[in-house]
This record gives C-alpha cells, structure tokens and sequence, in this order.
C-alpha cells in the first residue's frame, strides 16, 4: 500500500491526474445481467459506492464464479492439459477505460467483498498495440473481512495509456468476490524524465516491492531468419530423437521459440508438429498478433486443440489472418476455443465450422461483436459431432440454437447462460430435450422466459443429466411440483443451481435429498420458505454435498449457519452478509 506521505507529495503536484473508469470496453464475466445494473461490470464506473463498507452490495462489479466448484463440477471441460502455466494465473478480466492519457503512477482497486483475487495489472500502448505489465502477484489464500484499497507497487511505463486490464484468480476466494471503484493516478509527463514525482514513486517502488521479475517473453514466434551456430563440444545430439522430442515437450511456447534460436539441432526438434498437437495461446494472450499466427503455420499441421481464448483483443488479430491459420491448420482441430476474441465474426465462424468438420468442443463465450449475427451463429449447425458449446453472453436467438439443437444430437454440455437474445427459452429447451438426449449439463442462468413448460420438458426428458442451473429464471416462480419431478427423474445430478427460485420449499428440499443422493453442489440463495429443519434434514441425508449456498434465505440465521460449519466440516456452506464500517475514508 502506498504510504500517507506519498499521497501529501502526488496530490501536491500540478502534474498528477486522478481519475476513476469511465468506461468498461470488455470483460469476461459477471454475475448481474446485461438488462440490469445489479452486480455488472458497469458498476465499477465512476466514483465508490459501497466503500468503505463491506459486504454484499448489488451495486458492485461481481464475478460469477469462486472457488474451486466452478472448477470441479461436471461442466468444467478439461479437455486441454495446460502444461507449464506457471506465470499465468488468470481466471477472469476487466478491461477498464479512462478519460486521460496518463503515465500511471498508481492504481487504486477498491476491493469491498472477499479481497485479494486480483493477480496482475497491464496497460495497453495504443502506438504500437501492444500490452505491458505493470503488476503481477498471487492471490491471496487469507480470509480478510474488511474493505481495503488494493495499491501494488506498478512498473513505470514510457508511453501514456487510459487502458488497464485487471486480471482476477478466485479459486482460493472464499465467496464472490466484488469491486466498487477503480482509480488510476497518472502523470502527463513521462515518469522516466528524472521529475520529482517519478524519482519519489520508484524510489519507494524499488524499496517496498515483492514482485519477482518476470521474463520478457519472446517477441518474434517466426525464426525464419535463423542462423545455425555451431555449437561447441556437446553429447546431447547423441540422444534418441524421441529423447530429446520428450525433453522439449515439457517448454511452454515462448520458451520453445527461445530454445530453437540456439542452434540447427534445437531448431529442428522445437519446430516438429508433434509438440503442437495442443496449443494454449491463452496462457500468454498479450503476446499474441497477427504475426504470430503467421509464424506458427509451418508448425501446426497436426493441431488438434487450440485454445485462443482472450487473444486478439483491439485489432492485435485481424478476421482474415484468423481465417488463413484455420485454413493452412485447422482440418484435425476437436477442440476450439475462442472466449472474449473480439476478432471473430460471420466469415471466422462459417470458415471453422466448414473446416473443422471433427470439432468436438467450441468455446465462443462473449464473443458479440456487431459483426458475428444470426447468419453465423447458424454455421455451428455443421458441426453433427460437436459435444460441447458454450455460448455464453452471446447474442444468439431461438432460430438459431433450435437449428443447432435439431442438427447436433451429440450434445452434451450446453451455456446459454444470459443469452438475452433468446426470448423464448420454453421452446429452446423442448427442442433441446427432444433432440439432444445426452444432454449432462445445461447452464440456462438468467433465462428470463424459462416457464413452468421449459422446465417440465426437461424434468421428463433429460434424465442423464448431472449439472442444471436455473437460477435467476425468475418466471420459474410458479414451478410447483416441477422441482420434485426434476429430482424424480434425474438421479445423477450432481450440481443443482436454484438461485432466486423463490417458491422453491421443504417439500422440494426433501424431494431432491431423497432423489439425487450423488449431489455435490446446491444453491438455493434467495428462497424465502425453506426452513432450517429441511435444510439440517438434507444436510444429514446429502453423502456427498461439497457446497451449499442458503445466502438471503430469510428464515436461516447466520448462528444456524456457524452451527452446520461445525457438524458438517466437509460441507462449505455459504451465506453472504453486509457490514457498514463504522470508519471512513476519503475516496475523492
């Protein structure tokens, strides 16, 4: 944290600008919906709300996701190994907008709910579209209860920028985690003049900082201007070629395209296309261009997973140079995914759809640039093996994902979580229960016009299923007997999300205790006449119940909450709260 006496210093200064986000340009989740300001990105504009207090407040930026259930439940596709991500942490980002141009001298995160899931800063240099660290840390396993700004110790930077991304890891959070403001504290002279301010920040940068140097990574991914050096006195080429292939094969990719600049020998084993079956471009997304998908084509003709989730990201991958890797590369890819890539629209979809013929999984969740509309969407339905979708805050409509249900009968794990161009989810979900009867995991979170019919539909006829989530389905209210009939008839759930079912009751509590007895997960948050006595008689009965989340059920005390923590140890039972601090700060 920075020290008062810096502060008198900055805000002394003529020259140092604070200013809060003005805009968010993209993120990867949140819990709130795109109809709604509750817990959306967008509430991290502008000055703090909730700060200082601390709590669950809905006029904060909420992630969706914490812990490690997200992680472990039956949806979480772990179909990549995500070999050596040592350096990236990343689970979820924010991009964040500001009105000036500044060098950055600090960052102010005004964390109001389970703190310390931010693990690395960056600032985007509009002159050469390129990304630079600023900050990068663990995230913080400590349970802390109070509200706090978070100021690590930034990197200098020589160009001016009003883009910062922060990047999140929750998987040690104990709760959802929640930000009210941002504040970024610049100077519009550069901080590598020699100026007084520069001089005071570094100075008690270099002294305070705990973060470890990183490598600068690998620039050029294209060594075809490379030189063989001979290299002097060595046994290593005597090693079995598959010997020294398995040696390599432990490199991520920057060190791969490091390792083949040594010599001839290095070069031809770090270019062989058996070590680039798999390609995780997400774990190093900042680095990745146009000029990189050009230098991976020589390798890449067995690709057969590509995760490219987060690249790209303001005109750093242009449709066409996607297009061309597809085509020289994509014919044996299974796997595909393309989280958050700005650069994918019509043309990027009709051309891996058409190529891609074998794509098992695909991933285009927030993918919903003006330029990917319903004629692209309505390519997916060539993919007859595909077995997992995520669709995720896309702008897809019932026409179109009905065609997909209709001609993609191996599906098995589908998100339309706030798919707020589907404004029919009753026919979606018929049609997906009669054609896709392998369905195992179904994510239809915040589907508006989910009714009692939808609902029935798959209750009757999706009885291999393993994760449901409903919740925030709010025209659900009238669901009656149709929980128990779902409990009834799908035996292997294993994670049931009834988030703000407000009519869910003791009998549906009984009904699904006695029913589903491989249940690990359960969110009933929000429901209003579920009683302690039904929720301790489930508890006993659930053999293998992980997580339980009664937040905002009005008739369970948090002293009945603290009591379940004690005689159900294995059981991470949740419940939100808010606490006003009694101190103050000021936040100008």
């Amino acid at each position: 944290m920075a020290d008062e006496a810096d502060d008198e210093e900055l805000s002394d200064s003529s020259l140092v600008v604070k200013q809060y986000v003005s805009d968010v340009l993209d993120f990867s989740s949140h819990y709130g919906s795109d109809l709604s300001m509750n817990y959306t990105a967008f509430n991290i504009i502008g000055k703090p709300n909730v700060y200082p207090s601390y709590g669950d407040y809905a006029d904060t930026f909420l992630l969706r996701t914490f812990g490690p259930w997200w992680e472990n439940a039956p949806s979480a596709c772990k179909s990549f190994k995500f070999k050596n991500r040592n350096s990236f942490y990343g689970q979820d980002f924010i991009d964040l907008k500001f009105e000036q141009l500044v060098y950055p001298i600090r960052i102010d995160i005004y964390e109001t709910y389970n703190p310390g899931s931010v693990v690395r800063i960056l600032a985007f240099n509009a002159h050469n579209c390129e990304w630079h660290l600023l900050w990068q840390g663990s995230p913080s396993s400590n349970h802390i209860f109070e509200s706090r700004i978070f100021s690590p110790f930034i990197k200098t930077t020589p160009f001016l920028t009003n883009l910062i991304r922060l990047e999140f890891n929750h998987y040690h959070a104990d709760y959802y985690t929640e930000i009210d403001a941002v504040m970024l504290i610049g100077s519009s002279v550069s901080l590598c003049t020699g100026n007084n301010i520069a001089k005071l920040f570094c100075e008690n940068s270099r002294k305070k900082s705990t973060e470890q140097p990183l490598s600068n990574g690998v620039d050029k991914w294209d060594n075809s201007n490379f030189k063989e050096k001979k290299s002097e006195s060595s046994y290593f080429d005597r090693l079995p070629h598959e010997v020294i292939n398995l040696i390599v094969g432990y490199l991520d990719l920057p060190s791969l395209c490091k390792v083949a600049r040594l010599n001839m020998l290095f070069y031809n084993h770090c270019y062989d296309s058996l070590l680039y079956i798999e390609l995780d471009l997400q774990a190093c997304w900042e680095k990745i261009s146009n000029k990189t998908l050009i230098g991976l084509q020589s390798r890449c003709c067995n690709l057969q997973k590509l995760n490219l989730s987060w690249c790209g990201h303001y005109e750093r991958i242009a449709p066409q140079s996607f297009i061309n890797f597809i085509e020289n590369c994509g014919s044996q890819i299974t796997h595909l995914r393309l989280a958050n890539c700005q650069f994918i629209n019509n043309e990027c979809l009709r051309c891996f759809c058409l190529i891609c013929t074998n794509l098992i999984e695909l991933d285009i969740r927030c993918c919903r640039q003006k330029a990917l509309d319903q004629s692209g969407f309505q390519e997916i339905c060539r993919l007859k093996h595909l077995s997992q979708l995520n669709l995720y805050r896309t702008t897809i409509d019932v026409q179109s994902i009905v065609s997909i249900a209709r001609n993609c009968p191996a599906l098995e794990y589908l998100n339309l979580g706030s798919c707020m161009g589907i404004n029919n989810f009753d026919d979606v979900v018929i049609e997906l229960a009669q054609h896709c009867r392998k369905i195992k995991c179904l994510d239809l979170w915040r589907a508006k016009s989910l009714t009692r019919v939808g609902f029935l539909a798959i209750a009757n006829r999706c009885q291999h299923l393993q994760e449901l989530d409903v919740g925030w389905c709010t025209d659900l209210s009238t669901a009656g007997e149709c929980l128990a009939e779902l409990a009834r008839n799908c035996p292997k759930l294993k994670k049931l999300f009834l988030t703000a079912i407000r009519t869910f009751r003791d009998a549906d509590v009984a009904a699904v205790s006695y029913y589903c007895p491989n249940l690990e997960q359960l969110d009933i948050l929000g429901t209003r006449e579920v009683s302690p006595v039904a929720v301790l008689r489930a508890l006993h009965e659930f053999k293998n119940l992980k997580y339980l989340d009664v937040s905002f059920c009005t008739q369970i005390t948090n002293e009945v909450v603290d009591h379940w923590r004690k005689v159900f140890p294995a059981t991470s039972i949740k419940k939100s709260f808010q606490m006003n601090l009694s101190h103050s700060s000021d936040t100008s």
